[in-house]
């Protein structure tokens, strides 16, 4: 837990800072795919060493992820409407926080924890579906721009 939280200190200001340069629905595909694809390699992966290092780099994208995430809402959303919008964000976040831990666990104990990592990795692919749904339906237009 220490290493996910370490690679934290890497990620965050790293892609909080490109993400004021670069396309940010662009870096959350890349932070969602890295996500994606290293819960599934740990699927895959029966050596634990190689799990525990892709741990580490999925905890670095869902970091990541995070900062990411909070510049889009802020985004998107309007001045009046801002703090009520990240405080929605930061709730979601917390509701699933607390969720993921029981899920993962229950997985754990009645499959194995690469079953845990992979629904993680699946609900991750299925969020990046939806995103790229709504931005090529043009339902939200700050979205379509892509800022």
């Amino acid at each position: 837990m220490g290493a996910f939280h370490l690679s934290a200190l890497v990620s965050q200001p790293l892609f909080g800072y490109l993400s004021d340069l670069l396309n940010r629905n662009r870096l959350i595909y890349i932070s969602g795919t890295g996500i994606f694809l290293c819960c599934f390699f740990i699927f895959l992966s029966r050596n634990p060493i190689l799990s525990a290092g892709l741990g580490v780099l999925a905890g670095a994208c869902v970091l990541a992820m995070r900062t990411l995430v909070i510049a889009k809402v802020s985004d998107i959303a309007g001045a009046e409407t801002r703090s009520a919008a990240i405080a929605v964000c930061f709730t979601f976040g917390g509701v699933m926080g607390a969720l993921a831990p029981l899920l993962g666990g229950y997985l754990q104990q009645a499959y194995s924890y690469e079953v845990a990592f992979l629904v993680f990795g699946l609900s991750i692919f299925i969020g990046l579906g939806f995103q790229m749904a709504q931005g090529r339906l043009g339902i939200n237009t700050a979205a379509s721009r892509g800022t």
